[in-house]
């Protein structure tokens, strides 16, 4: 089954405290059902958006309704992994009531590159609690990658991939 095949439903659940979705493509009406969950306990969230050349048709308006979310008091990992939207993504958390929580957060496998990062360390302050982020199998730069590591205390970066420029970036997990 391809991601964008995936229907969710309505997601509801007291209890739940991880939810991973991974895929090169997710749908719109998933990411959308996934940015209306009623999980007041979550934790750890992983959402692997994909791209639109793997069958994904989520969009950034999608992942802004995630981040405008105020009702996930306990999360502390968010993953917005293997995404063509990364640096829109990366302007977009600095404002979410989500970005002062975060312990956590994972960019890898996406389309991130210096201009990403120069937004999350423009906004660092908006990230009180953030612990780690990971950016590995992205495009940032090496000056972008010391720039990330001054401004947060612990950024994970394996495996970088050249930037060849916007025609050349594409998401680290496909099909």
């Amino acid at each position: 089954m391809r991601g964008a095949d995936i229907e969710l439903g309505a997601i509801e659940h007291d209890a739940l405290e991880r939810l991973e979705i991974e895929t090169a493509g997710l749908a719109q009406a998933t990411a959308r059902q996934l940015a209306a969950a009623k999980l007041p306990r979550l934790r750890h969230l992983d959402i692997y958006y994909g791209g639109p050349d793997y069958g994904g048709s989520a969009e950034l308006a999608d992942v802004r309704a995630l981040l405008e979310r105020r009702d996930f008091p306990v999360l502390a990992h968010l993953g917005l992994k293997n995404t063509s939207m990364s640096d829109a993504i990366c302007e977009l958390l600095p404002r979410s009531p989500l970005a002062a929580q975060l312990g956590e957060l994972d960019l890898s496998l996406g389309t991130l590159t210096a201009a990403g990062a120069r937004a999350l360390i423009a906004n660092r302050r908006a990230f009180g609690a953030l612990a780690t982020i990971d950016v590995s199998k992205t495009y940032i730069d090496d000056a972008a990658l010391v720039a990330l590591r001054a401004a947060f205390p612990t950024v994970i970066a394996h495996e970088l991939r050249p930037d060849d420029g916007p025609d050349e970036r594409y998401v680290a997990l496909g099909e």
